[in-house]
């Protein structure tokens, strides 16, 4: 049903368009059936360079890599669990390329881009999700965009813009008005020239995006795939977007509205609706209760991954291993408890302004906080 509904919104765009561009030149010439000669002449010479440009364009240069074992067999064992299920004859091609993202859908081909392998946590979320609009088909006529001369005028202002939002921040210390004034002068101009797809085509798209996760998390097999990518979204996005970021991003729903029906579908507690964790590592968590107490099997806490101003007592449980800075955003924590922790840096307590009390269940652990020289009390059990 998105698959028509897509279709057929990207053809009214296409013809609104098209007639747009006719009464222009009706309005300027006054003879309409020259008016009909032109425009037919713009939407010919259209289709040829869109033609010409799929056959002379060559395909993105890319490296081909050796790849993890481990890796390469989770990924390849999620495709062919796919196949199996649904008849399909996807492959996968595990390459190497900068302009393009983690992965994607061509054809049959299942293209992973080694450049983001350190997002390996995740992976199988993400390859899960391009499996999930690979079944639901929008994807497969996405290449009609490329007829409506609108949407091609908006993509250029949108790289424009882009541009000079980098700039901005990469210059985020100084206030550079000029910068501002050009990026929003393009900003505006992709929204007017992307109107009617606003209107019309992105409310599909964000639908899609949605239904694809909705794949991704219950569809393919495997919970993990759908916690996987819900992880993906909590630490790689969650934690890093900016209000500047969603605006920029049009065509997607947004990461909170993702993380929510996400948390739907996988039957997430209220109580760790905005805690990201797997079976071993917890990524990103923001907690609002006064008390927390790690899962059982968290094992390892990600580098700046915990967020609370309540926060006051953390149990730890059955974690190993806190890395540095994982717990620098906690201001208010006054009691850490640490059971199974083997060690933990100096830093990391430091950044505890408030710790009144550590407590530690081996000798070994409080003889390395004795040596900081904190000014905390240490109970060893």
């Amino acid at each position: 049903m998105e698959k028509v509904k897509f279709i057929i919104s990207e053809l009214i765009t296409i013809i609104i368009q098209y007639f747009l561009i006719c009464v222009s030149f009706l309005l300027f010439t006054h003879k309409l059936l020259l008016s009909l000669y032109i425009t037919l002449g713009i939407f010919t010479f259209h289709i040829i360079i869109v033609i010409l440009t799929l056959i002379v364009i060559k395909k993105p240069s890319y490296t081909k890599v050796k790849v993890d074992e481990s890796i390469k067999q989770l990924v390849e064992e999620l495709v062919n669990e796919t196949n199996k299920k649904y008849n399909y004859s996807l492959i996968v091609k595990f390459i190497k390329i900068e302009t393009f993202g983690p992965a994607w859908i061509t054809g049959n081909v299942v293209f992973v881009n080694t450049k983001y392998l350190f997002l390996k946590d995740y992976f199988l979320g993400i390859v899960a999700h391009e499996l999930g609009h690979y079944m639901t088909k929008v994807c497969k006529y996405s290449f009609i965009d490329t007829l409506k001369p609108g949407a091609i005028i908006a993509r250029i202002f949108r790289f424009i813009y882009l541009v000079f939002f980098n700039l901005i921040r990469e210059n985020k210390k100084r206030k550079n008005y000029l910068l501002n004034f050009f990026y929003n002068l393009f900003y505006y101009l992709y929204i007017l020239f992307s109107i009617f797809d606003i209107i019309l085509i992105f409310p599909i798209l964000k639908q899609d995006e949605i239904n694809a996760n909705s794949i991704a998390a219950k569809k393919l097999g495997k919970k993990e795939y759908g916690n996987n990518l819900r992880c993906y979204y909590g630490a790689c996005c969650l934690k890093y977007w900016t209000k500047a970021d969603s605006r920029n991003d049009i065509m997607h729903p947004s990461i909170n509205k993702m993380i929510d029906l996400l948390n739907k579908e996988l039957n997430i507690s209220e109580y760790e609706k905005n805690i990201f964790y797997d079976d071993k590592k917890m990524y990103y968590a923001i907690i609002n209760t006064k008390t927390y107490t790690l899962p059982n099997n968290i094992k390892t806490i990600e580098y700046d991954t915990m967020n609370s101003d309540t926060l006051i007592k953390l149990n730890t449980n059955e974690c190993e291993y806190i890395e540095r800075k994982a717990l620098n955003n906690l201001p208010n924590i006054e009691i850490l408890i640490m059971k199974n922790v083997k060690t933990i840096h100096k830093e990391t307590l430091m950044d505890l302004k408030k710790l009144k009390e550590i407590h530690v269940y081996n000798d070994e652990l409080k003889e390395i906080i004795e040596s900081y020289n904190l000014n905390v009390k240490i109970i060893n059990f």
